[in-house]
């Protein structure tokens, strides 16, 4: 874009300079601050986080006298919160993607009190943080885009695990990013990485030949970032043990997409797999650091290992 500022479709754009975009959606969160306004935090709740490091527990507990269902009236409310609040973190808060996609699962079967609780929490922390902007900056020469990949083993209610992946160039926003609880997971952490490592080729395969069509295609295959070595391990092999045999066919996956030069397994130390902010609630240091990283308000650089 030429413009020093810009808007489309609710989404504004302001050009830092010649190779920096910081995109906004200022006045979805304005309209959210209207709606909390007449819902404000519960008394010594804090919302410098989406969501308490000890939230998933409280969400999923069952309803009690000290933790009661609430009115259909409260539940309403709670799903207009969560429209527009899911509309601004599916399109530039990534950073509290992961506690929408949480608080979700509950609202239509265990709307609680704690869950009502976890709402406001997350949606005030999002009109708090209005400040926060999407930050793209000009890859370098020959850089690629490249795709980081993490889950973790069971820690969703009914035994799930999270898990997700996100798109980038290095030392920029997030362009894409999912995070989800698969329907059928294993119980190890190999095999709930797995998932997801497959889950990220195929979208991985979807933008490369997106990139292609717009005559961008990108030159050798797609980095797919993993902190484990369970995964990268597994691919290399023809084999698979006898308790891995049901995972076969997303090894396979795996394995013909790096033959063909399509994606490229890599690891990458843990402290910068920045999926690790869609597979659980962080607090403190661990999710600032993250959140800067996934929204690219700092340029920072990739650790591979």
């Amino acid at each position: 874009m030429s413009d020093t500022e810009g808007e489309f479709c609710g989404v504004g754009s302001v050009r830092i300079d010649d190779e920096t975009v910081e995109l906004h959606v200022d006045k979805a969160i304005d309209d959210l601050a209207d709606k909390l306004s007449a819902h404000p935090l519960p008394a010594l709740m804090h919302c410098d986080v989406p969501m308490a490091t000890d939230g998933l527990r409280a969400i999923a507990e069952a309803p009690s006298d000290a933790n009661p269902l609430m009115s259909d009236a409260l539940l309403s409310e709670a799903r207009s919160i969560m429209g527009l609040g899911g509309w601004i973190v599916c399109t530039l808060r990534a950073d509290a993607f992961f506690a929408f996609t949480a608080l979700a699962t509950q609202l239509g079967k265990n709307f609680t009190r704690k869950v009502w609780h976890a709402v406001l929490r997350w949606a005030h922390y999002l009109a708090t943080t209005k400040n926060i902007r999407m930050t793209y900056r000009r890859p370098k020469a020959g850089a690629q885009w490249m795709y980081f990949v993490d889950s973790s083993l069971l820690n969703a209610p009914g035994s799930g695990s999270y898990g997700g992946f996100g798109m980038c160039y290095e030392g920029s926003g997030l362009m894409d990013w999912r995070c989800f609880t698969p329907r059928r997971l294993g119980d190890s952490s190999a095999t709930a990485e797995l998932i997801m490592a497959t889950a990220a080729s195929k979208a991985a395969l979807g933008h490369r030949m997106l990139f292609d069509e717009l005559r961008q295609a990108q030159v050798g295959g797609t980095p797919l970032c993993i902190d484990a070595l369970a995964v990268k391990n597994g691919a290399e092999m023809e084999k698979v043990s006898r308790e891995m045999k049901y995972m076969a066919a997303r090894y396979d996956m795996l394995r013909q997409a790096e033959t063909a030069g399509a994606i490229k397994l890599t690891k990458v130390h843990t402290s910068v797999n920045i999926a690790d902010i869609f597979t659980k609630p962080l607090g403190g240091e661990d999710f600032r650091r993250l959140r800067a990283m996934v929204m690219g308000l700092t340029a920072w650089t990739l650790t591979a290992t």
